[in-house]
């Protein structure tokens, strides 16, 4: 595609790795609609440490996940699973600070330097930088104790055996590679941190009611401050390794010009045109 777009074969290309589109004449971005995160399976230990959860989170190098594996085209998460265009976004939260060396201590004060980690990621849908991502998490994961097994799955398998285990009945993977959807606060968070859902790992009565209280209100104002004391919350706890939020980006010949939308799908070609 990128030969093409060189070529004057075509004006716009999509879907080109990260690396392609620096080579690219021009291009156009958009903040994505997912978020990237890990799933803990706070039911395995020692994930049911809370110190061992944040621990995962301070072991991430966030600045080598944007700039070098995803080559700039992506904004730190912030520590939430919803993205700021959505409503009940907190801009004013943090990820969990970069810190190896206290992630490290924080594993070993709790007996678990050497315990395996699982880390389940997906091997066909998101390309080469997917996989990369997933190989470069296990690294940090690797460097303050971890013993860790990467498994890379097709799509199928990744769905059945990873993102719905909880609701099979399957043994769950320590950490769950995920892109999440987050146009929706609400079905967001009850997807991934309510006691009912087939996705989630972490169940907390309180959570669970948080969330049911936030659905219930109606003014949009009160419910998008809500959903930050929930996501506020969440935080705390720890039940996922927030990473990062892609861009959409559309590489271009010279001179075009159009709109990128969250959901890259969304094309309206009377928005192009070519100076």
């Amino acid at each position: 595609r990128l030969a093409a777009l060189m070529a004057n074969e075509v004006q716009v290309s999509f879907q080109l790795d990260p690396d392609l589109l620096t080579k690219a004449p021009a291009k156009l971005t958009m903040p994505g609609g997912e978020v990237v995160m890990g799933r803990i399976a706070t039911q395995n230990p020692p994930f049911d440490n809370l110190n061992v959860r944040k621990a995962l989170n301070m072991a991430i190098d966030r600045d080598t996940l944007i700039n070098k594996v995803r080559s700039g085209l992506a904004v730190p998460a912030k520590a939430q699973s919803i993205v700021p265009s959505v409503s009940g976004y907190d801009p004013n939260l943090a990820d969990y600070p970069y810190d190896p060396e206290q992630a490290k201590k924080l594993v070993a004060d709790a007996g678990a330097t050497g315990h395996s980690l699982s880390l389940m990621c997906l091997s066909d849908k998101y390309g080469p930088v997917g996989r990369n991502e997933c190989q470069t998490i296990g690294q940090m994961f690797t460097d303050i104790g971890f013993n860790v097994q990467i498994d890379m799955q097709p799509d199928d398998k990744w769905i059945s055996n990873g993102l719905l285990a909880p609701g099979n009945k399957l043994k769950i993977p320590d950490v769950f590679w995920v892109p999440t959807s987050s146009t929706n606060a609400g079905a967001n968070m009850t997807s991934w941190y309510s006691c009912d859902s087939t996705r989630a790992t972490y169940c907390d009565p309180v959570l669970t009611k948080q969330i049911d209280d936030a659905q219930a209100i109606e003014n949009i104002d009160a419910q998008a401050t809500a959903w930050q004391g929930v996501m506020r919350y969440i935080k705390d706890k720890a039940p996922m390794v927030w990473l990062d939020v892609p861009q959409n980006a559309v590489a271009t010949a010279a001179g075009v010009k159009g709109v990128v939308y969250p959901v890259l799908q969304d094309i309206y070609w009377s928005e192009w045109s070519k100076s």
